[in-house]
């Protein structure tokens, strides 16, 4: 595991993820540590895992797991290797009608799932390594069930 960017909030690193929700093939993940240091970033951090975890789509940043009981807390997922929209547009354009489209599609699943994202930005949208937009970070994110 390597670490990638510090941020206000905790860190980001890479790795890599073995187990059962793979397949038993090793892919490419990004661990995102967080600074869980008061009651409401905790409830922040369980309901961002309760929600993300229902979500199975294409079309959303895959999930893998989460841990409360280390210090750091963090989230394990997919690593979308191209970047953010912001990121991958500056690179090249011609794409840009399909992934936006492929956002819609995941924002559309996310709406039949009674989940409302609450913080829809080119850089919550990501281009994964199969080349297709990716929802991210469901951190303000409101739901029926939660």
């Amino acid at each position: 595991m390597r670490e990638n960017k510090l941020l206000s909030y905790g860190s980001v690193h890479r790795g890599t993820w073995q187990a059962g929700a793979t397949g038993g093939k090793r892919v490419k993940v990004v661990i995102k540590c967080l600074l869980v240091d008061d009651d409401d970033t905790k409830k922040s951090f369980y309901k961002e895992v309760d929600v993300w975890q229902r979500l199975d789509h294409p079309h959303v940043v895959k999930f893998y797991g989460a841990c409360h009981l280390s210090s750091p807390a963090f989230f394990v997922c997919d690593d979308a290797t191209h970047g953010n929209f912001v990121e991958y547009f500056e690179e090249d354009k011609s794409q840009l009608w399909r992934l936006f489209y492929e956002a819609v599609l995941g924002l559309s699943f996310l709406h039949a799932e009674k989940v409302v994202h609450g913080d829809l930005k080119c850089t919550n949208l990501l281009v994964g390594s199969d080349n297709k937009a990716k929802l991210c970070d469901f951190g303000f994110a409101a739901s029926q069930w939660g």
